[in-house]
Parts: C-alpha cells; structure tokens; sequence
C-alpha cells in the first residue's frame, strides 16, 4: 500500500518536501519513505522493518492524521547513519532518548480512506489509537508545532477534553472539504503571526516580492497548504473572470458584493437592473459565510500588530490574483 504524506519527522529531524510530496509505500514486512540526507540534501530511501517496530501510536480523526513509531534502538541506529545525523549534532533520534523530542518517527498522512482505516489497524500488532486529547499531547511534548497547530484548530469546538467529539473527527477522510481547507489556512495564519511573531510589513514585503509563477509556492506555508489548496484558490479566481453580462472575460468586480465580474462599465450598467436583485444578498452571504471562520481565529490569535486573518488572506490572493493575470491571462 502507498500513501501521500504531507510531513515526516525523525526524532528532532523534520522533512517537508513542499508540494511535492512524500510517499510512504508498505509492505507486509516494511515501511519505506524517501527522505533528504541532513547534509547533502540528496534523497536518502529509509526503511524500517516491522519487526524492529517496537510500538505504533495512530491518531486518524484529526486534520493532522498521523502515525508514530517507537523503534528499536538497533533500528533507530540504522536511521541516523542512513541520513548522517551522526555526522551533523543539531540532528537527534533516538528511542531511548530522555528528550521526548527525540524518540519517534512520526508520519503525518495526507488523506485516510476507509481502506486505509483497516490496514492500518491491521498492520501494526503493537499498536495504540490515540484520543483527541492524547494525541494533542504527544504533538506537544514531541515540539511539533505546525501539526499541533493543526490539531488544536481542527478540534477548536471539543476544548480536547473529550475522546474524539469534534467536528473534525472525520476530516482526515475527507481533507478536500471547505472546513478543512479553512482550518490549514487559518494555523498558516496563526503560525505566522503568533508563533513566529512575524510583523506585518515585512509579511507584506515577502509577497509583494513575489513576482513569477514559478514563485507563487513560496506564497504558501508548504506545513499548511496543500497543493490542492493552491490549485482551488487559483481555480476559483479563474472561474470567477466572467462577464456577468456577456459571459466574455471580466476583471471589473462589483464594489458592494464584491463578487460578480464585469468585462466593461458599460455591461455592468446593462445588468444594473437585473445585478440589483441580488447584490444585498450576495454581500450578505459573504460576510455570514466568514463569521464561523474568524470565531475561531479569535480563539486562537489576538489582535495587537494591525493584523488581521482577512487581511492576510486578502493579501495572499492578491498577488495570486496579480500573477494570474499577469503570466496566464494575456
């Protein structure tokens, strides 16, 4: 069986390929993932073997959906000479490690079908389902901050202190829904501004400077967006470049809904009559759309630097918007 993952960390080593992504193939005796080398940065295949798999903890219902081992110390020695973390200090794993940081190799899964569900539990003979609240502790005392993040927004409305009664509970099985897309975007957001306290010029700076399609992933924090996330915001715009009148393409926005496109003045005064109808209502539907959303980054971020998750979304998909028209619609 393979599966796509979105993040793999090694004792205090973390591997993030961006968008594109990590694939963990299993096998009825090993599980194999291709990792970068701590020092040359070229790909290092890791294997571990069943047997030497000495425990396996398994958080599914979560939008940060994980697996993570506890292997022997034999095997633990394999890993870090594979990838040269022997050779380079800053880098540690080990089972036996006092430092909780250090002991596991965790693997984040990108998306848990129901077939899934049973291979996993399968799989793994010593094994533990972790709790909402049990696994939100294990990212913690592990120092995975991107994924705890994640967590702790998915299950904003359980506080943690129940099994898995959150609304997230089945959001790792379906990971293209609009709930979760909302709750990466808003950990990207938090991340930034709470937790690396990054201020928001130089946020506006870092994105105005982005200036090719190439570069339009560096506008996305790769711990949070996944790529379909990139591809729907930039599907969506496209879609959206419609006359409303004419149906030709449309780069005027109305400026009360801000919703419905038009390819000239004089088509958006043809449809005045007709736009009229349902602009109060559009607007409406825009702002209640975004009241659940900005509850709970409320929750999770105070506002004492300007800065706002509107802002930062705004922000984001003006550049993506710029590019867009720039390179692909001319």
């Amino acid at each position: 069986m393979e599966f796509k993952s979105t993040l793999i960390r090694i004792g205090n080593y973390e591997v993030n390929n961006s968008y594109s992504e990590l694939v963990t193939k299993m096998t009825n005796t090993s599980i194999g993932v291709t990792v970068r080398h701590v020092i040359s940065a070229s790909d290092a295949y890791i294997v571990i073997l069943k047997k030497d798999i000495v425990k396996a903890e398994i958080s599914l219902q979560s939008c940060a959906p994980f697996i993570a081992l506890t292997l022997s110390g034999v095997a633990c020695g394999r890993v870090r000479k594979k990838l040269g973390m022997e050779d380079k200090g800053k880098f540690r794993f080990n089972s036996r490690s006092k430092n909780a940081e250090e002991k596991k190799f965790f693997i984040f899964i990108k998306e848990v079908g129901l077939t899934m569900l049973g291979v996993l539990q399968d799989y793994f003979t010593k094994n533990e389902s972790l709790t909402a609240k049990d696994a939100r502790n294990l990212l913690e005392i592990s120092n995975i901050r991107t994924q705890l993040l994640l967590h702790e927004i998915g299950h904003y409305d359980s506080n943690l202190t129940k099994d898995d009664s959150s609304q997230s509970a089945i959001v790792a099985m379906i990971p293209r829904t609009h709930f979760a897309f909302q709750v990466r975007k808003i950990a990207s957001f938090v991340y930034l501004f709470r937790e690396r306290k990054v201020k928001k010029e130089v946020f506006s700076k870092y994105v105005d400077a982005v200036d090719t399609l190439e570069g339009v992933g560096d506008l996305f924090d790769a711990n949070f967006w996944l790529r379909e996330m990139v591809t729907d915001e930039m599907n969506s715009y496209i879609a959206k470049l419609k006359c409303s009148h004419c149906s030709k393409p449309g780069l005027l926005k109305c400026g009360n809904c801000k919703d419905v496109r038009y390819c000239s003045v004089e088509c958006q005064v043809r449809d005045g009559d007709s736009h009229a109808r349902v602009c109060q209502e559009l607007r409406r539907k825009g702002k209640e759309g975004k009241k659940d959303i900005l509850a709970i980054v409320d929750k999770f971020y105070t506002n004492n630097d300007g800065v706002t998750f509107e802002y930062f979304i705004s922000k984001i998909r003006s550049r993506l918007h710029h590019l867009i028209r720039k390179y692909m619609l001319k």
